[in-house]
């Protein structure tokens, strides 16, 4: 009995000095807030769109021994919400995990795939936007690197070029005026693949055949980036005092090296028939600022 006693009092002894030892940790879920698109209004962008949904990967990595565990599956998870709101909802909960760094990456209207994005670009609609973030925790899984509500933040980048056009009237003689009636242009690269860890592009080496309708020339719309040579179209009444006189239309080419998050004209200067129509490229919308270029018909 006096040996049963003394081992009583030993194993109580241990557990309480255990007890001692072990940090409290409460299991906190990462969180998402409100994401932020470059150049824009919170999560508004380009062209009267609002950012209501994106897909979040992520990686934990222990400090101590580096190992690493994809977060969500590795397939990534749906994040929505609405502009204005502090917390979106995650389809898939994971939690701070103690002593550890984090990776997130975010992707809207795209998949990460090997660490590559591919797109397919058909109507110019396609506004891909990328974001990163990283964090870390403590010993007691408190995370830093995120905003003040202990909420990871994304801000969004555009990784497509944004396309638009403008007209001038290139007459000397103010009589005459012109009436835009359709805008086009074809030999743009459709499919591509944005390799993260480098930041740039690959494109296909085949073009499209299909033109890409801007309308009457108002609307905007966004291709893949890279080195490309467009053809082209415009189609214009001709007025002269006033009056429809005629109808015309000139295909011409535009070699210009347009890159990622970054927005451009097309300015096509129209004079009095006959004389030489000319292109020059400017920025003048709400993305990065694209440079300026000028290129004379041949």
């Amino acid at each position: 009995m006096k040996k049963f006693f003394i081992a009583i009092v030993a194993l109580a002894a241990a557990v309480s000095c255990s007890n001692d030892d072990i940090i409290s940790i409460d299991r906190q879920t990462i969180g998402f807030g409100n994401p932020f698109v470059e150049n824009s209004v919170r999560a508004d962008y380009s062209d009267g769109k609002t950012l209501g949904a994106f897909t979040v990967y992520g990686t934990v990595t222990s400090k101590s021994n580096s190992n690493s565990v994809a977060l969500f599956g590795g397939d990534g998870a749906n994040v929505t919400g609405s502009v204005g709101a502090t917390a979106w909802n995650c389809a898939e909960t994971e939690y701070w995990v103690p002593s550890c760094n984090y990776t997130f990456q975010a992707v809207a209207d795209g998949v990460i795939n090997n660490g590559a994005i591919a797109v397919s670009v058909t109507d110019g609609n396609l506004d891909l936007l990328y974001a990163e973030q990283t964090a870390e925790t403590d010993e007691k899984a408190v995370p830093t690197g995120v905003n003040s509500n202990g909420v990871v933040e994304f801000n969004f980048t555009h990784l497509m070029s944004k396309v638009g056009f403008s007209f001038e009237n290139g007459s000397a003689n103010n009589a005459y005026s012109y009436n835009i009636t359709a805008v086009s242009f074809k030999g743009h690269d459709t499919t591509g693949t944005y390799t993260i860890s480098e930041s740039k592009w690959d494109t296909a080496v085949t073009a499209s055949d299909a033109a890409l309708s801007f309308g009457t020339g108002t609307e905007t719309h966004q291709i893949i980036p890279g080195a490309q040579t467009l053809s082209i179209t415009v189609a214009y009444d001709i007025v002269y005092n006033g009056k429809t006189m005629s109808s015309t239309s000139f295909t011409k080419p535009l070699e210009y090296p347009f890159e990622q998050n970054k927005s451009y004209s097309i300015v096509v200067t129209i004079p009095a028939p006959g004389a030489e129509i000319k292109f020059s490229v400017v920025d003048n919308f709400e993305w990065t600022d694209g440079g300026s270029t000028n290129l004379d018909k041949e």
